[in-house]
């Protein structure tokens, strides 16, 4: 697959960098994997590039490392009216049209490796019934945690700050536990005293099964040994629910990473994706 690369230039916003697309077939919203995805624009920089070439608007957000993930979702589900108009005065300073940011059109969104939890947990937290959402976590995290879930998401409109109707796409996702954040094991053993990743993988897990959620979720495996568990698990809890399931012949888990190449299969399965989701188009075709 061979693909024009035209010169990609990312402005930044308030929380993330944008390539705005003159006439965009979308958003693509992008999140990375531990320390890499905190340089999006350098480390995926020629995934990203591909992206924009196919006529998308593309929006980076830097992975935020942390050991409480359900905040990182949370901060997620409040930025997204605030990015909706950001992306809409970029468009009017740089001469663009910015009715396809004002109208509510669902954003596409694509994480990779450990950005990948930060999507599924953002998905979580789309149930737009609060009670069913409290029944989904209550089994797997406990009624404290998620009472206080609860509480942070009750004043939000979710219809507009969550991925209710929004495609994504799991890279070869990567659900970590503390030992992957940390993978020394005696400073594993030191850091379980005092500190949790919340919530864990199998907590994560154990709430992915319950909801009712993730229709609109697909996943593009490498058969690395890094995501080969996450993948699995992953197909054997949402079974039918799962939109798309692409497996690749392995490769390394950091394939679509780098300045000058990527792995232009995994480009390719992406591109495929794309064109099988219903793409909004500012032309109005």
């Amino acid at each position: 697959m061979s693909l024009p690369v035209q010169p990609l230039h990312f402005q930044p916003l308030h929380f993330c960098w944008a390539a705005l697309h003159p006439r965009p077939r979308g958003v693509v919203v992008f999140i990375g994997g531990a320390f890499f995805g905190t340089f999006p624009t350098v480390f995926y920089r020629r995934f990203l590039s591909l992206l924009h070439a196919q006529g998308y608007t593309v929006v980076a957000l830097p992975f935020r490392f942390s050991f409480r993930h359900w905040s990182i979702a949370l901060s997620l589900v409040a930025y997204q009216d605030e990015l909706r108009r950001e992306l809409a005065e970029l468009a009017t300073r740089l001469g663009h049209a910015p009715d396809p940011y004002v109208d509510w059109k669902p954003f596409t969104w694509i994480g990779h490796s450990l950005g990948c939890k930060y999507l599924a947990l953002l998905e979580l937290l789309s149930d737009l019934e609060l009670d069913a959402l409290r029944r989904a976590l209550a089994d797997c995290v406990g009624a404290d945690q998620a009472g206080r879930l609860i509480a942070a998401l009750s004043s939000e409109p979710l219809d507009h700050q969550s991925l209710h109707n929004q495609p994504t796409l799991l890279l070869d996702p990567v659900m970590a536990d503390l030992e992957d954040a940390v993978p020394l094991p005696l400073l594993q053993k030191l850091l379980n005293r005092w500190i949790r990743v919340l919530p864990s993988r199998s907590e994560s897990f154990c709430i992915v099964g319950n909801s009712r959620l993730f229709n609109l979720t697909s996943i593009v495996g490498f058969g690395s040994r890094l995501a080969t568990a996450t993948v699995a698990s992953f197909v054997d809890l949402l079974g039918p629910r799962l939109r798309h399931l692409i497996r690749l012949e392995p490769r390394d888990h950091l394939a679509i990473m780098g300045v000058g190449h990527t792995d232009m299969e995994v480009v390719a399965a992406v591109s495929d994706w794309l064109n099988q989701e219903p793409a909004w188009h500012a032309s109005g075709e």
